[in-house]
């Protein structure tokens, strides 16, 4: 990105994580460029049984959004855009993204998912010990976890009786 481009951009978040002792944060304050330093913890994903009772309700989010007037009134629904979620992963296999519904069974790339990459790998824990914390990446983007497919679905999803903000995007 050129100069230009950045000040576009100035909003985003610009930054990295690691681990440093407390002897040397200090020292990386000091550094030019060092804005802040702030802290980073392990958020356990609630179990199947602290998620009961939950309701999934897109309907509703897409109204109190805006996102159904966009598509009914002025037949919105993000065809030829990309969408790029750095996430858990995606289910391709969901019938929501054009998946056939049966695990392991879609091919990736897909249509909807014609694009991604595991950071980690399927057996990776952040929350573990041992080889659970090394990553072992690999190309296929398929979600261990469900936040990614959550994620996806309200942006893109489109079938399975589901319709995400915008259906049509890849």
């Amino acid at each position: 990105i050129n100069y230009a481009e950045r000040r576009t951009y100035k909003s985003l978040f610009n930054g990295f994580a690691l681990e440093v002792s407390a002897d040397n944060r200090k020292k990386l304050t000091q550094l030019a460029g060092v804005r802040a330093i702030y802290p980073v913890y392990n958020v356990a994903a609630p179990s199947p049984e602290e998620a009961a009772g939950s309701a999934i309700d897109l309907v509703s989010a897409i109204t109190m959004t805006g996102a159904k007037q966009a598509q009914d009134t002025r037949g919105l629904s993000g065809n030829g855009i990309t969408v790029g979620i750095i996430d858990t992963g995606i289910d391709i296999d969901h019938p929501a993204f054009g998946g056939s519904g049966t695990n392991g069974t879609t091919p990736f790339p897909t249509a909807r998912v014609a694009y991604g990459y595991d950071l980690v790998g399927d057996a990776y824990n952040a929350g573990g010990a041992g080889a659970a914390l090394v990553p072992v990446p690999d190309s296929n983007p398929d979600d261990c976890n469900g936040h990614g497919t959550h994620v996806a679905g309200i942006v893109g999803a489109n079938g399975a009786g589901l319709k995400g903000v915008a259906p049509g995007v890849t």
